[in-house]
């Protein structure tokens, strides 16, 4: 937000897990999630933070009630007893596609192009922020080619990424060689810009990152340059939903079902509140598993997909999260996309699916890691559609999610997720491979 209007007097800045109103909060890819729902009272209660608020156990309960009587998502703020309805919340809700509203808050497009002063910005591969970090990294080198724009990314989370790694976050032990001070390093940048001292060791090149299981850091001139290839996966409905190599032969899909009405159960995404499991369950999702792989991989980047589904309703929201699952069977939490169907193309407009219509849900705005995949590790993909307490619920039926509720569920959500669906993963080869 400072150099959307730059000053003269700044010389640099450095955003640590930052994130970007309106594309990774309150809303990714224009689902809107709960816990920012709380942190507007954080923020607000009064002149600072009001952290004995914000840790009560009462907003997962606010949000368990909201969901188990399938109230409308703008109605959440009414079950918050003692309080007046969130004027911040509501004014978000009124801007579900990324418009003038949001724009207004942060550079855009062209307004990159006048940023003219060195950035370092910090991240994590578990930051929630790490969405809006990237963004803005990529859209400063988009809009000013050669923009002095650093980046230290590494398997760390919201709080680590700005200044001092979890030696174990969320049970993963991290590489030794990533546990950096990320406070010293934005000093010794400080004194780089401010008194004309050398630039800190560590940014060997513009894009520093770690790839966990290998204990070293790899550094590259853009995120376009951390991968040199891809592999694509299909996602077959025969081979006990194999993630075949072979885009296959004989046309097929995978069928999915959903009742919205019934909350005994919850299907979600998984988020990084644990690293690494013991086993796994789909979620009520449709789960498949590659091959093992012959060799040691890296997979670096932030991987893509292009979904091909029918579905009986006008919308959707839908997941997408990758594991690794171990040689030893445990499997190891990578990364995650979640988006609404009618804003795959553009997030700034909304397009309704038609019923029984087979059509390409395309996404690129995954969670950006970097790990050496294991020979003899499998990459195992959950595709699940939301239904939770943790985000908003689209009923599908074309009408402003905000508003819609248990009435609105009907029919149960029927998805076929066809075996021309794919997904690709970005890696990084030797010369030798």
């Amino acid at each position: 937000a400072a150099t959307k209007r730059l000053h003269p007097a700044l010389k640099t800045i450095v955003p640590s897990a930052t994130v970007a109103p309106g594309l990774d909060v309150p809303m990714m890819n224009n689902v809107v999630m709960s816990f920012p729902f709380s942190w507007t009272y954080y923020v607000s209660n009064n002149r600072f933070l009001d952290t004995e608020d914000y840790n009560s156990p009462k907003w997962k309960a606010l949000e368990y009630t909201w969901f188990q009587k399938g109230l409308a998502y703008r109605a959440m703020d009414s079950l918050v007893e003692g309080r007046p309805r969130n004027k911040i919340f509501q004014t978000w809700l009124q801007h579900p596609t990324y418009d003038a509203y949001w724009q207004q808050m942060i550079p855009y497009k062209n307004e990159f192009a006048h940023i003219n002063i060195p950035v370092l910005t910090t991240t994590g591969y578990y930051d929630g922020g790490q969405v809006g970090a990237l963004y803005y990294t990529r859209e400063h080198n988009k809009y000013k080619p050669g923009a002095e724009h650093y980046v230290i990314i590494g398997p760390y989370g919201h709080f680590g990424s700005q200044g001092f790694p979890d030696t174990v976050y969320h049970g993963y032990t991290i590489d030794a060689v990533a546990n950096i001070s990320i406070h010293n390093i934005i000093y010794e940048w400080f004194d780089y810009i401010l008194k004309g001292k050398p630039k800190p060791a560590f940014l060997k090149d513009k894009i520093n990152y770690q790839p966990m299981a290998s204990n070293e850091w790899k550094h590259a001139a853009s995120l376009e340059q951390v991968s040199n290839d891809t592999i694509t996966f299909y996602l077959d409905n025969k081979n006990d939903g194999l993630l075949n190599l072979k885009k296959p032969t004989q046309p097929g899909y995978t069928n999915m079902e959903l009742d919205f009405a019934d909350r005994s159960s919850m299907n979600s995404y998984f988020y990084e509140f644990r690293i690494i499991w013991d086993s796994l369950f789909s979620g009520g999702g449709v789960m498949y598993k590659s091959k093992p792989f012959e060799t040691a991989t890296e997979f670096t980047g932030s991987f893509t997909g292009n979904m091909k589904v029918t579905i009986n309703k006008r919308d959707m929201d839908y997941s997408a999260v990758l594991f690794e699952q171990l040689p030893d069977g445990r499997y190891f939490y990578l990364s995650y996309f979640m988006g609404r169907a009618s804003y795959a193309t553009d997030n700034t407009k909304r397009q309704l699916l038609t019923p029984g219509k087979k059509t390409i849900l395309p996404f690129t705005n995954s969670y950006f890691t970097s790990r050496k995949i294991s020979k003899g590790s499998r990459l195992v993909l959950i595709m699940n559609v939301n239904k939770s307490q943790s985000e908003q619920i689209n009923y599908g039926t074309g009408k402003d999610v905000n508003t819609e509720t248990i009435q609105d569920a009907r029919e149960p959500l029927e998805i076929k997720w066809y075996n021309d669906s794919y997904i690709k993963l970005p890696v990084r080869r030797n010369k030798n491979q």
